[in-house]
C-alpha cells in the first residue's frame, strides 16, 4: 500500500511528544500531526514512528504522549518551520518542562486550547503519596501474633531464651520418643 500525505487542511491533532532524557542529538520533543493520535503514538512508542523517535526507543528513553491540539498539516509544518528558524525546541509548548517564552502563544495561534495538562502535586501531596506507598509495601504483621526472634548471625539459626530440650525432656506431643524405662526384677 502507497503512502499518500494528507491534504493541507484535513483535520486532525498535532500532538508533542516528551522524551524522559535528552536524545543524543540532544533533542527531547517530537511534534507531529495524525488524523489517529493513539494509533501513531502507539507506532512511536514501539520504535516504528519516525526517525527522532526511532532513535529516542533505540536509545532507551520513555516516550510521553504530552500534549494535544485539534489542528492541520499546515498548521504542525508552520509550528515546525518557525522553531527552527529561531533554533529552538518545543519545551515552551511542553508541559513537563518549565520553559517559557514569548514564541509560545505565536506558536500555537488558531489551534484552540491545548487537550491536556500536567498537574503537579505540591510537596506535601508528595510527601504524602510516598508514605503511602512505603506503608503499602512494608510486611503486614498481626499485633497478636509473636514475631519470631531474628537468626543467630553465627549459626543462621533463630536464637532463643530457652535452652535446649535434652531427649530426657522431650514428650511424646513434640515428635520424639518416650524415654526408655528400667528393666523389671
Amino acid at each position: 500500500m502507497a503512502f499518500s500525505f494528507p491534504a493541507d487542511d484535513a483535520l486532525g491533532t498535532i500532538y508533542l511528544i516528551h522524551f524522559s532524557a535528552p536524545t543524543t542529538a540532544g533533542h527531547q520533543h517530537y511534534l507531529g500531526w495524525s488524523a489517529d493520535v493513539n494509533e501513531r503514538f502507539t507506532r512511536h512508542r514501539a520504535g516504528l514512528g519516525a526517525e527522532e523517535t526511532r532513535k529516542a526507543v533505540s536509545q532507551g528513553l520513555r516516550l510521553t504522549l504530552a500534549q494535544t491540539w485539534r489542528g492541520t498539516p499546515a498548521q504542525e509544518r508552520r509550528i515546525k518551520e518557525e522553531r527552527r528558524a529561531v533554533r529552538r525546541g518545543y519545551a515552551c509548548l511542553c508541559p513537563f518542562c518549565e520553559l517559557h517564552d514569548d514564541l509560545a502563544a505565536e506558536l500555537t495561534r488558531g489551534l484552540g486550547p491545548a487537550t491536556m495538562r500536567v498537574i503537579r502535586p505540591t510537596i506535601e501531596q508528595q510527601d504524602d503519596r510516598i508514605s503511602k506507598e512505603l506503608r503499602q509495601q512494608a510486611p503486614q504483621v498481626d499485633p497478636g501474633v509473636p514475631t519470631p526472634p531474628p537468626p543467630d548471625k553465627q549459626s543462621g539459626s533463630h536464637k532463643s531464651n530457652t535452652p535446649p530440650a535434652t531427649a530426657s525432656a522431650r514428650t511424646p506431643a513434640q515428635g520424639s520418643p518416650p524415654p526408655p524405662r528400667a528393666p523389671r526384677r
